[in-house]
């Protein structure tokens, strides 16, 4: 006969027999001496008379002899292929039903404890400091500019994203300005280029910070003919970076740019 089993019972006792391993083999011990229980059985019933006991038994009751493994090895084998398929199908999913109102399966899968919990400190410690983990590397400076009627120079750098979010740099400038030097260039005549937007991991092929810097006469005259020790000054230049499309709750962060480039110092990309 068909016994029902409630649906919750039923996972609740996978899961439990999951987590303890050690208890579905004391179980499936069980079931094992079950099986084998009419072979013991006998030979303690030899000390007693020497007539097996279900010959015993038929000539008692006038019934068909019949042997106890009929019923032990049955009812055993279903009970050892019960644990396996408990174990087999513990923890696998989560039940809907189960799920509070309004959340999906993969927000619980989302939620659910993870084995990797140094993973979790990573991006923990990755949101508090976003901008510890994005580096802005020196490229070159490109003066192709100062050919131009409406000269310019433009500051190129390497974007390498080391956290485990995707990054996006803001190209709105927040405050601050390029000085040559201690002389300040016009802020107002600053921009921010390059694909800057969802900047993974690992990913600096192509994702490049260009700060293009226009110049009047006489700044362009005095960079075309620089001094040794002339530098381009990013220290009061205030850029931000935050979270990608996967990092909404990333807060922006002040970007850590090089403190200063040289004049005249090359890097091929």
């Amino acid at each position: 006969m068909f016994i029902p089993i409630h649906p919750k019972r039923l996972d609740a006792a996978k899961n439990w027999l999951y987590d303890h391993k050690l208890y579905a083999i004391i179980l499936s011990l069980f079931v094992l001496l079950f099986i084998f229980l009419p072979q013991w059985g006998s030979a303690v019933w030899q000390l007693f008379t020497d007539k097996p006991f279900f010959v015993w038994l038929s000539e008692r009751t006038k019934t068909m002899q019949f042997s106890a493994y009929w019923i032990t090895v049955p009812i055993g084998s279903l009970a050892f292929l019960f644990i396996v398929y408990l174990l087999l199908t513990g923890r696998h999913r989560i039940q809907t039903e189960e799920l509070p109102a309004g959340e999906t399966t993969a927000e619980a899968i989302a939620i659910a404890p993870c084995p990797d919990k140094w993973l979790h400190a990573i991006a923990e410690g990755d949101k508090r400091n976003i901008n510890r983990q994005v580096h802005i590397v020196f490229l070159k400076v490109d003066y192709a500019g100062l050919a131009e009627i409406t000269q310019y120079v433009e500051i190129i750098f390497k974007v390498i994203n080391a956290s485990v979010y995707h990054i996006t740099i803001d190209k709105q400038i927040q405050d601050g300005a390029v000085y040559l030097n201690n002389t300040k260039l016009n802020p107002k005549q600053t921009e921010i280029l390059g694909s800057l937007e969802n900047i993974a991991r690992g990913e600096q092929e192509k994702r490049l910070l260009v700060i293009q810097q226009w110049l009047t006469p006489a700044e362009a005259e005095r960079i075309s003919k620089p001094l040794s020790d002339d530098k381009f000054n990013l220290s009061r230049l205030s850029l931000r970076v935050s979270g990608g499309y996967d990092g909404a709750d990333v807060k922006s962060q002040r970007l850590f740019l090089p403190s200063s480039v040289p004049i005249h110092r090359e890097i091929g990309i």
